[in-house]
C-alpha cells in the first residue's frame, strides 16, 4: 500500500480487492431478459444465463460472506412510460401511441423487472434503479459506491 498525502493507494491485487472497499455489481439478471416467461423470452431474444448463474450465486454469496456491498441494477421502467426519454419516444412511437401494446419492459413492481430467483437480492443488498443504459446516470449508484 502507498501513502500520498495522507491517502492509502492500492497496489496489489490482495489490496485492491479488499472488501472493505470494494463492492459487487449484479447487472441485470431480471426475469424479463433471463427468465422463462418473461418479455425477451415471448419475443424469442431471451438471455440464456444458465452456463453463467451457478458461478454468479457463488460470487455473490462470498461477496455477502465477505461483508462486501452487493449491488443490483435494475433497468426500470413506469407503465405510464414516464421514465422514458425524448429519443426512446421517439424510437418507440408506434407502440407507445398505440393503446393495445404492453408498455415498454421491465416495469417497475413486476414479475418482469424481478431478478431471477437466483438471485434475489436480500434485506443488506442495495438496489439501483437506472432509467437509462448507464449505470450512473441519474442513479444513486455513485452515493452507493
Amino acid at each position: 500500500m502507498m501513502t500520498y498525502k495522507g491517502r492509502q493507494i492500492p497496489q496489489t491485487f490482495e489490496e485492491i480487492v479488499n472488501p472493505k472497499h470494494t463492492a459487487l455489481i449484479v447487472h441485470e439478471l431480471l426475469n424479463d431478459f433471463c427468465g422463462k416467461g418473461g418479455a425477451f423470452d415471448k419475443l424469442g431474444r431471451r438471455i440464456d444465463v444458465s452456463g453463467i448463474i451457478r458461478p454468479v450465486v457463488a460470487l455473490i454469496d462470498e461477496a455477502r460472506r465477505q461483508n462486501m456491498k452487493v449491488i443490483f441494477v435494475k433497468y426500470t421502467n413506469r407503465a405510464d412510460n414516464s421514465t422514458l426519454s425524448d429519443p426512446m419516444i421517439q424510437r418507440q412511437w408506434e407502440s407507445i401511441t398505440n393503446p393495445n401494446s404492453p408498455p415498454p419492459f421491465p416495469v417497475e413492481g413486476t414479475w418482469g423487472w424481478e431478478n431471477i430467483d437466483e438471485v434475489k437480492p436480500q434485506k443488506d443488498d442495495f438496489i439501483v434503479k437506472k432509467h437509462r443504459v448507464d449505470s450512473f446516470i441519474g442513479t444513486n449508484l455513485d452515493h452507493i459506491l
